[in-house]
């Protein structure tokens, strides 16, 4: 007796990958993948180099960047900072009390906080980049419906 044996299909969607983003450009350009050899420490001390593929833009040749980890970074760096900020102000008010050093140092620590959330600056232009590529968009397709 031979047995049929049926093929079950899938029918989960192949899965999408994300475009990267042309700051330069502004837009979703052609690009190509471009291996980078980064060394990465391992546990004997020692390093060994480890493959990354890095999507570059073909028409300007600069490096592009997924949006969706734009705005992770960007999200994940501003809540940081914002916790920090709140639990030196709960800390400062409960330890020391309300006085013009502690206002200083919440001050001096506020500045500290502010430049920490402005470092992921490529993640942060990648972005600007696109909300203004994405209302220009929306103005054209308002405009032509009138």
């Amino acid at each position: 007796m031979e047995e049929e044996v049926e093929e079950i299909e899938s029918l989960d969607p192949p899965d999408i990958q994300e475009e990267p983003w042309c700051s330069t450009c502004q837009g979703f350009t052609d690009y190509r993948r471009k291996w980078d050899s980064v060394s990465r420490g391992d546990l004997d001390g020692g390093a060994y180099p480890d493959l990354v593929e890095s999507p570059y833009c073909i028409e300007c040749g600069s490096p592009m960047l997924l949006l969706s980890n734009c705005k992770r970074l960007v999200r994940w760096t501003n809540l940081l900072t914002s916790t920090a900020f709140a639990l030196a102000i709960l800390s400062v008010w409960v330890l020391f009390g309300i006085n013009p050093a502690s206002l200083f140092g919440l001050s001096v620590f506020g500045l500290l906080c502010f430049l920490t959330s402005r470092m992921p600056h490529k993640s942060r232009l990648a972005l600007t980049t696109w909300k203004k590529a994405q209302k220009e968009e929306n103005l054209k397709q308002l405009l032509q419906k009138l």
